[in-house]
């Protein structure tokens, strides 16, 4: 109460009265609280938005440059150590690093599993891959199959 008093006695020298009782209290608290509200509007707001972006920013390009890091990977052979990869890594994978194998192109489709399947085979290793856009959405797969030359 001491603050809209001192308000109103401000207000009130400003305006040229310097009788307070007939300046309402209320009309100045409500006044001054859009002022200072207006100026957190202003003021802070903006600056939260572009930290905010900022850090948007940082985070997509941190993701961004793993990804890049991770299809430059691609042409490393990791067959031995991972049964499955999806999206863009397993289309690079199959692309990069795995070589075309023809061996199962009739099993593939008389299985269903459509054309734009196809196996290919690890040239390290030499396990068989099934690889490409499977199932309804299309979503790129690569699926290591079993290693029989060593279950021998």
């Amino acid at each position: 109460m001491v603050l809209v008093a001192n308000l109103t006695d401000d207000a009130a020298g400003l305006l040229g009265s310097a009788d307070t009782a007939s300046l309402p209290v209320l009309p100045v608290a409500i006044t001054w609280a859009v002022v200072i509200a207006g100026l957190v509007v202003v003021f802070v707001l903006p600056v939260r938005s572009l930290d905010l972006r900022r850090r948007r920013r940082r985070a997509e390009q941190r993701l961004d440059r793993r990804e890049a890091q991770l299809l430059a990977d691609a042409e490393r052979s990791v067959c031995a150590t991972t049964v499955a990869h999806d999206g863009r890594f397993a289309a690079a994978y199959a692309q990069q690093h795995l070589l075309p194998d023809r061996t199962f192109a009739a099993a593939l489709t008389d299985a269903g599993i459509g054309t734009a399947a196809q196996v290919r085979r690890c040239p390290t290793t030499l396990v068989p891959w099934l690889c490409g856009p499977i199932g309804h959405d299309g979503h790129d797969l690569a699926l290591r199959g079993a290693d029989v030359s060593r279950a021998r």
